[in-house]
């Protein structure tokens, strides 16, 4: 078994790992977290230009941005684990690997997905009321939430 990208040829082949964790590294929490400081970047950029900072309004869009990032990783590896080659697979492409080898795990990683698209539309809904923010907010959410 060839694996390009120096990631073990089966993630599953620890006995130890629970469904919990197996969900989680489905999710691709580092790039979430890589995520994270690009939406720290905008907020300095918007600090430099003049645009006050509100702790709240920056955990409030920094959720938002989170739970859209997590849907797209948990669409992206639903709909992809047929073609997903856990063998030929890199740290940034091919999916986690895990779905190909715990077909069983499909329909809870489609919940989650489904699950933090509603939340990510929530909390733009509420971003737009609480902040008095455009609700064009709204319409972009939903076209990056049908896009992935």
């Amino acid at each position: 078994m060839k694996n390009t990208g120096g990631l073990p040829a089966s993630p599953c082949c620890f006995p130890d790992r629970g469904m919990l964790s197996l969900l989680v590294t489905i999710g691709r929490p580092h790039f979430v977290f890589a995520g994270f400081f690009l939406f720290l970047l905008g907020a300095l950029f918007a600090l430099c230009t003049g645009i006050p900072f509100n702790p709240g309004r920056f955990l409030w869009g920094y959720a938002l941005m989170a739970c859209a990032h997590m849907s797209v990783s948990y669409t992206n590896e639903y709909y992809d684990r047929h073609a997903d080659d856990p063998d030929a697979r890199s740290p940034v492409s091919g999916g986690s690997g895990i779905l190909p080898v715990r077909p069983e795990l499909a329909g809870h990683v489609r919940r989650l997905a489904v699950l933090l698209s509603v939340a990510s539309f929530l909390l733009a809904a509420g971003f737009v009321l609480s902040f008095s923010w455009t609700p064009l907010l709204i319409p972009f959410v939903l076209a990056g939430l049908f896009l992935s």
